[in-house]
């Protein structure tokens, strides 16, 4: 059994009797639900979360549902949350309560549970919806009235937010065959791309680059073949200078002795006779 049909049972259990719904959240679809149900009866409606995405998105048959249930004038609609938080630091609960109560003579009845008033919480949701024990319906009924006493109005809010929303693939078949038929005389552009090749979406391998830097493996040659040529010509001038002290040593004449005295010797007697002689013949 699904949560609107445990609902269903109990609004047959008691009907024609005022209704009150406290719920967290509710959606267009599930309030059109709660209007096609409730014609015959007053009803109150407080919801904790009014926030305007909630409401964005309905079909046609939903949002006329749900403005001409805001119409009525046994309708109330209120809201309610704390804005500031224990000790005034934040944003204080919302009403995030499920409740709904039958105010029947002489004692009301009440279902409590976990489903939001939605279409999602109504039938696709796993949730929970369960009659209250009578000893404890009063305390429940209490919580209820105090916080709808302290709510505020919000008709003229959902009527703003239904104006502004947009409409679901389920909006009615007159909606869509308008928009067929403004769409038929239009000519589809093809989104193929004509005689373009595809680009292969194969990877292509990669290529391992060598991290080497420009310019190194030329420099580094440049310098050993500086230094060799330098130790070449320092071998080279070596040998050089060793050959010519060798040869200086092999060819160089020993130095001889002056053919000259140095000091003047006196004539020998032969050497006076001798040239003596010629002069005593004349």
């Amino acid at each position: 059994m699904s949560v609107a049909d445990r609902i269903n049972r109990f609004l047959a259990e008691h009907p024609g009797v005022p209704l009150t719904v406290a719920v967290g959240f509710a959606s267009p679809a599930g309030i059109a639900w709660l209007a096609r149900r409730t014609r015959n009866r007053p009803v109150r409606l407080l919801i904790g979360d009014c926030k305007p995405q909630r409401f964005e998105r309905s079909s046609r048959e939903d949002r006329d549902e749900m403005l001409r249930f805001l119409a009525r004038s046994d309708v109330k609609v209120r809201n309610w949350y704390s804005r500031q938080g224990t000790g005034g630091q934040g944003k204080g609960p919302d009403a995030h309560l499920k409740v709904w109560v039958a105010h029947d003579s002489p004692r009301p009845a009440a279902l409590n549970g976990s489903a939001n008033l939605s279409k999602q919480g109504l039938y696709h949701n796993v949730e929970v919806v369960t009659a209250v024990p009578d000893s404890e319906t009063r305390a429940v009924v209490q919580v209820v009235e105090d916080l709808f006493n302290k709510g505020w109005d919000v008709k003229d809010r959902l009527r703003g937010y239904m104006d502004s929303s947009t409409y679901s693939k389920s909006s009615s078949t007159s909606t869509v065959s308008r928009r067929n038929t403004r769409r038929r005389n239009v000519p589809r552009r093809s989104t193929r791309r004509r005689n373009v090749p595809r680009r292969s979406t194969r990877r292509r391998p990669v290529r391992r680059r060598r991290s080497r830097k420009k310019g190194c493996a030329p420099v580094g040659v440049g310098c050993l073949t500086l230094v060799v040529a330098y130790v070449a010509v320092s071998v080279l001038v070596g040998l050089l200078g060793q050959g010519c002290e060798s040869g200086f040593e092999t060819f160089s004449p020993a130095p001889t002795q002056a053919t000259f005295p140095t000091t003047p010797t006196a004539p020998t007697t032969e050497a006076v006779a001798t040239f003596r002689q010629p002069l005593s013949s004349g």
